[in-house]
């Protein structure tokens, strides 16, 4: 058993510096050490082509990675963290179970990609194209989400606690049970998306469109919903105590047993008309 673990520690060394007497380029060498030992601590990866890569369990932490297409991979339960990713083409991934926290995705193509379970604390995704994206229970904490497109998407569970989310695209998505508590949700575009039992208190939801919305048993409580637009929303029994909603129009909304208790109520549009209830 020792002298096969030698041969193969040998065969690795061996490899590796054959690699580098060939004189070939900086991330060809660093594709091949990749390749041999699925673990490559800051490797250069930039712009390259490794569509349909099949290696889950993958450790790419700290790597340049900027441009590079890996379009179909499957790299379940990997390691990204702190790598860039921006301007990649990540479409049908697989990176369930992956870290990826402090990850740069900056305006990644992760359309139809699996990041359900993964861990993507303090994350960049700014202007990144996450359409039918599957983020159930990703913990997606203090992220950076801003002109994200994650409309069509599955966020079931997720955490998306203290996030920006200022003019991302949420249409048609399934945020149900999502925790959404002090995320920035300014200007965010939510049409017909299902929100029930979400969490978002002390969200700022600032000219946020939620019309058309299912936000039934969802916590607003001290929420800012001054403008927001939430006409043929679905509001029963939900929270929105303390919250407030100011110049927010709820025409066609329906509120049955809805908590309003201490909300500030001033120029909103109701089903019943203008109210003027509580104005500061």
């Amino acid at each position: 058993m020792l002298l096969k673990m030698n041969l193969k520690n040998f065969l690795f060394i061996f490899l590796y510096f054959f690699i580098l007497q060939n004189g070939l380029s900086a991330n060809q060498k660093d594709v091949n050490f990749l390749e041999l030992t699925k673990n490559c601590n800051q490797c250069n990866l930039k712009t390259k082509n490794l569509s349909g890569l099949n290696y889950p369990y993958l450790v790419l932490d700290n790597s340049d990675l900027n441009g590079v297409n890996i379009k179909n991979g499957n790299l379940f339960s990997s390691s990204l963290r702190n790598s860039d990713l921006s301007n990649s083409d990540l479409s049908i991934i697989n990176l369930s179970s992956s870290y990826l926290s402090k990850t740069n995705f900056y305006k990644a193509n992760l359309e139809g990609a699996n990041l359900s379970y993964a861990t993507c604390v303090d994350t960049n995704f700014q202007n990144a194209n996450m359409i039918n994206t599957r983020l159930d229970e990703t913990n997606l904490y203090n992220s950076n989400l801003y002109k994200a497109n994650l409309s069509n998407s599955n966020l079931t569970f997720a955490n998306l606690s203290n996030a920006n989310l200022k003019y991302s695209k949420l249409i048609n998505s399934n945020l149900e049970e999502a925790n959404l508590s002090d995320a920035n949700l300014s200007y965010a575009n939510l049409n017909g998306s299902n929100l029930q039992a979400a969490t978002l208190s002390k969200t700022n939801l600032k000219r946020a469109n939620l019309s058309f919305s299912d936000l039934s048993f969802v916590d607003l409580s001290g929420a800012n919903l001054e403008k927001v637009d939430l006409r043929n929303t679905n509001l029963n029994e939900a929270n929105l105590s303390f919250s407030n909603l100011t110049n927010a129009n709820l025409e066609g909304t329906s509120l049955i047993k809805t908590n309003f208790r201490g909300a500030i109520i001033c120029k909103t549009k109701m089903p019943w008309g203008l109210d003027n209830s509580n104005c500061k």
